[in-house]
C-alpha cells in the first residue's frame, strides 16, 4: 500500500468519526505501507493497527493521532487479556518480523503514541515521535534504535516486562513531561 511517489504529501487518509481505525492489517503477511499520511484526530481513533500479522514494513509515513488513544498500535496476536497474553508470550506465539522505520508520529495523548506489543524479531527505528511516548510491551529479539522522541506528554520510551533479548540504543529523548 504505497503512494505513487512514496511521498506522504501525495496521499492523506483522514478519519472523521470517533472510534475509527483508518487502516487495520489483521492476519496480513508480507505487506508494505509506504509514503502515506494518516490523520485520526477524533476521539478514540487510531491511524494504524497491525494485529496477528508477520513481515510487515511501515516506512516513510506520517501519522497524526488524537488525545485519547494510540496513534499507531502493533497489537500482536488476537488474545484475551491477562493469562492468555502471558501464556502466548512464554510460548513464543508472537507476531514476527514487523518493522516500523523512518516515520513521523504526532500525538496529543499522554499515553502511547506508538505501541509495539507482543512482537518478536521486530524493529522500531529512525522514527520521530512528537507529543507521545514509544511503548514496547512484551517483545523478544527486537531492536529499538535511533528514534527521536520530542516533547512527550509522558515518558520518552517505556519498555515493559517480560521482555527478552531486546536492544534499545541510540535514541534521543527531549523534553518529556515524565522521566
Amino acid at each position: 500500500i504505497v503512494s505513487e511517489n512514496y511521498d506522504p504529501n501525495d496521499v492523506t487518509i483522514i478519519g472523521n468519526s470517533p472510534n475509527s481505525h483508518l487502516l487495520v492489517l489483521s492476519n496480513c503477511h508480507h505487506v508494505t505501507v509506504r509514503g502515506l499520511t494518516f490523520k485520526a484526530e477524533e476521539d478514540a481513533s487510531i491511524c494504524l493497527t497491525i494485529e496477528s500479522s508477520h513481515h510487515t514494513l511501515v516506512e516513510y509515513c506520517r501519522f497524526f493521532g488524537g488525545d485519547d488513544h494510540f496513534t499507531v498500535y502493533y497489537a500482536g496476536p488476537k488474545l484475551a487479556a491477562g493469562t492468555a497474553t502471558l501464556a502466548a508470550y512464554q510460548n513464543g506465539q508472537l507476531d514476527a518480523h514487523n518493522v516500523f522505520t523512518n516515520n513521523v508520529v504526532y500525538s496529543t495523548w499522554n499515553g502511547d503514541a506508538l505501541a509495539f506489543s507482543l512482537q518478536k524479531d521486530g524493529e522500531v527505528s529512525n522514527n520521530v515521535c512528537r507529543g507521545g511516548k514509544i511503548a514496547i510491551y512484551m517483545v523478544v529479539n527486537c531492536d529499538v534504535f535511533y528514534n527521536r522522541v520530542i516533547a512527550s506528554h509522558s515518558h520518552g520510551i517505556v519498555v515493559s516486562l517480560p521482555t527478552h533479548n531486546t536492544r534499545v540504543y541510540g535514541n534521543y529523548i527531549r523534553e518529556p513531561t515524565s522521566s
